[in-house]
């Protein structure tokens, strides 16, 4: 009977001790890393714009556009980058390739403020003195996607940018 009972308090030992081991794993689960930001993810990484939309299309000469990035982005600013820093400054730079040889590398900043519970990015230029607001649809660690819409000749056009993280 002793036998039977130091077994059965081992047995119990045994369960106590596995136990305890399962409820500090569960815990370490229950504690995710924090979700980063829209600002954090924006400014961890330079960004390359791979697709620009207007809705309803555009006529020009006669043909109506709605993939404005693949019409008029030529492959040498297809790889230009967009960066945002956490000090709400930006920089738009060249990629490798260049359109013109004697282009700046940089060829505009600013600075980038999120505004409306970061619904919406204002880009203010210190180069060409130009401000635009653009609505923020998602930010991710890999995307970018605004839209801006524009009133021409009594037609909205709205814009979608999609970015790439580099």
């Amino acid at each position: 009977m002793r036998i039977l009972t130091i077994s059965a308090i081992s047995l119990l030992l045994f369960a106590f001790i596995i136990s305890g081991c399962k409820k500090d794993k569960k815990e370490e689960t229950s504690n995710p890393t924090p979700a980063l930001t829209k600002s954090q993810m924006l400014t961890a990484k330079p960004w390359k714009l791979t697709a620009l939309t207007v809705n309803p299309g555009m006529d020009i000469g006669g043909t109506i556009f709605t993939d404005l990035y693949a019409v008029f982005f030529p492959p040498c600013q297809q790889d230009d980058l967009y960066k945002f820093s956490s000090n709400n400054s930006y920089s738009f730079e060249e990629g490798a390739s260049v359109c013109n040889v004697g282009d700046p590398q940089v060829y505009d900043t600013g600075t980038w403020t999120f505004i409306n519970n970061e619904t919406k990015i204002i880009l203010a230029s210190t180069g060409g003195g130009s401000t635009d607001t653009s609505n923020v649809l998602s930010i991710s660690s890999t995307t970018v996607k605004l839209t801006s819409t524009e009133v021409n000749g009594g037609t909205t056009y709205t814009y979608t940018q999609t970015f790439t993280a580099q």
